[in-house]
């Protein structure tokens, strides 16, 4: 998987989430490591001096879409202690949110994030 899929994938303003959850759905589909390799994206996303916490966000939620509950909680916990204060903030929130779902969540448990 090449980083420009996980780019458009993760990217707010090509896609809207609908959009990015149904296409990592169908390539993971023929792609099954997909989540493993679109956690290595966010992870390295978010190393970067400017970190784009919009395709961060967005990756989480096409994340959550689809990994299981234990590769987005490795996931949420370490993004939940990152420098960057947003991003901690919204990968904490998305922690609460699987512990407290609401009637939308994701089969996994995982409620889908406020697309930003």
């Amino acid at each position: 998987m090449t980083d420009l899929c996980m780019l458009i994938l993760c990217d707010p303003d090509h896609l809207t989430a609908d959009q990015a959850v149904g296409l990592a759905r169908s390539i993971a589909q023929a792609e099954p490591t997909l989540d493993v390799e679109l956690a290595r994206y966010i992870e390295k996303r978010c190393v970067v001096e400017n970190v784009d916490v919009r395709a961060i966000q967005r990756g989480l939620d096409v994340m959550g879409a689809f990994a299981s509950d234990d590769e987005m909680a490795a996931m949420l916990e370490v993004l939940s202690s990152h420098v960057n204060r947003a991003v901690s903030q919204s990968a904490a929130a998305m922690r609460l949110r699987a512990l407290c779902p609401v009637p939308s969540a994701a089969p996994n448990g995982f409620a889908a994030a406020v697309t930003v």
